[in-house]
């Protein structure tokens, strides 16, 4: 199959999300990483474009909550320009050394 045809779909692989001491830890995400890693790794080493969303709030959203009710609003999490809203680092576009988000960024949620 070209590699042309072929997309890797990579869904908000943020640190607030991967890591167990971010700010809207996904249970057992951490278990996830190596093999991203290796699904990343490939796609760079084989042309296959990387499609990646990144969540990007401030804290004025309307999901944001100090008191949040987990269905439409949540605390605050991948708040622009934190640590928190990078991309991990095996998931990072290639030549990213710092995983600013924003400059790969597809979608915003």
């Amino acid at each position: 199959m070209p590699t042309s045809r072929v997309i890797f779909w990579d869904v908000d692989t943020q640190y607030d999300f991967m890591k167990a001491d971010g700010k809207l830890y996904v249970p057992d995400a951490e278990q996830l990483i190596p093999n991203l890693k290796k699904l990343t790794d490939y796609a760079h080493g084989h042309g296959i474009r990387i499609v990646a969303s990144a969540d990007d709030h401030v804290r004025e959203h309307a999901e944001i909550s100090a008191t949040p009710d987990w269905k439409a609003t949540f605390p605050p999490h991948c708040l622009r320009g934190t640590p928190g809203q990078r991309k991990i680092a095996e998931t990072r576009p290639a030549g990213s050394a710092r995983g600013s988000s924003r400059s790969h960024r597809s979608a915003r949620h």
